[in-house]
């Protein structure tokens, strides 16, 4: 291409390196995610509408993680209450 048909091209394959991007970076992080990978973070520079969903997927992704690591410390004191009182018990 030339002149204006060149000028379009190659805008419009700026345009689509800018979209593309950041959608593949979300794919990819919401992959991990749905394979229970809850450290992978949406990495980038990224503004606007693309920015918010980085925000938003980051801090989901954190959240579950605080909510999963209670859980599982939950789960720990109960299976330590429940040892102590089986050897209490043991031990009567």
């Amino acid at each position: 291409f030339q002149g204006f048909y060149r000028d379009l091209a190659l805008s419009m394959n700026g345009l689509m390196d800018t979209i593309v991007t950041p959608i593949n970076k979300t794919i990819d992080v919401l992959g991990s995610l749905s394979e229970g990978n809850l450290t992978k973070r949406m990495d980038g520079n990224f503004e606007g509408s693309f920015g918010a969903i980085r925000d938003a997927l980051d801090s989901t992704i954190s959240r579950l993680f605080d909510m999963v690591k209670r859980i599982i410390d939950a789960a720990q004191s109960v299976n330590a209450a429940a040892s102590a009182q089986t050897a209490a018990g043991a031990a009567a």
